[in-house]
């Protein structure tokens, strides 16, 4: 008859306990598998690695979470949260870029040519063609249409003949052709190429030009007067020293004394103050000059 071995229950207590030990380990081993196929996924640098997923550990110092970060889910919701609060701020935001990020001409500097810069912005010009001057600027495309642009053009340099001067042209078929440029007057000067009318409506209008000489401003003022006179004056300190006027055709006031053209005789006609001239057209000998010798009425003409 076989031997029976006899087993004890310090036998199978010893065993239960290896069975849980090893079962404990082979958890233990799956669990470090699990964590370390997270880590890969998440932050490791192999084929396994989720560009899309979000490790809650390391969080780009660029994002500043405005909630308490505990899961992955919390960062899409902050993200969110935030996206919303600010979506109504960007709602009418300008989305056509009109300078470089910061803030200086589109693109560097210009040195190409200006007939092709045609999309709506600011540049900064070094040596491009078609330029108005030879000088660098600042150029400013403007965009009413598809086809119709206007540029402007600002100079950029220190030199004193090129200095804030401004200029401007035009195309309507997208740049194709370009009217010429044309310089805007400013305090610095420019050249005029048209017709300047200063309408001041019942109002007295001048144009004038001033100049310091030997210390003192001199002035010279031409306009128009309130009886529609043409008018050119010298000012000194702004005080008026000189007057011209013409009242028309063949009538002239220098400072009150009046000089006219005219045919037929003076006498009993032209008022005039003494020291007046009047020259007939249809004179002959000593009928042609005429000088006001008395009165101040229309009488007192000698003919001379």
């Amino acid at each position: 008859m076989a031997e029976i071995k006899k087993i004890t229950y310090t036998d199978n207590l010893r065993q239960g306990t290896d069975k849980i030990n090893s079962n404990f380990d082979t958890m233990v081993d799956e669990i470090k598998a699990v964590d370390d196929r997270v880590d890969n996924i998440i932050v490791g640098g192999g084929p396994d690695k989720d560009p899309e997923l979000v490790d809650i550990r390391n969080l780009d110092p660029s994002y500043t979470p405005q909630r308490e970060i505990n899961v992955a889910g919390d960062v899409t919701r902050d993200m969110q949260a935030q996206f919303m609060s600010h979506k109504a701020e960007t709602v009418n935001w300008q989305r056509f870029e009109l300078t470089s990020p910061s803030g200086r001409g589109k693109g560097g500097f210009i040195d190409s040519d200006l007939n092709d810069v045609i999309e709506t912005g600011q540049y900064a010009v070094s040596t491009a063609l078609n330029r108005p001057i030879e000088t660098t600027g600042i150029i400013y495309v403007m965009r009413r249409s598809d086809s119709v642009i206007t540029q402007l053009w600002l100079t950029g340099s220190s030199a004193n003949q090129y200095r804030d001067r401004m200029f401007a042209r035009s195309s309507t078929d997208t740049g194709a052709t370009w009217t010429d440029w044309v310089e805007l007057i400013n305090s610095n000067g420019g050249t005029m190429i048209g017709s300047l009318t200063i309408d001041g409506g019942t109002l007295y209008r001048s144009f004038a030009v001033r100049r310091e000489v030997s210390g003192e401003p001199h002035t010279s003022d031409l306009g128009v007067t309130v009886f529609g006179e043409a008018q050119v004056r010298r000012l000194v300190n702004g005080v008026v020293d000189g007057v011209i006027r013409i009242e028309g055709a063949g009538k002239y006031n220098f400072d009150g004394t009046k000089f006219y053209i005219g045919a037929g005789a003076p006498d009993g006609v032209v008022v005039a103050p003494v020291g007046s001239i009047y020259l007939r057209t249809d004179g002959s000998t000593s009928t042609t000059l005429y000088v006001k010798t008395s009165g101040t009425g229309n009488t007192g003409w000698t003919a001379k």
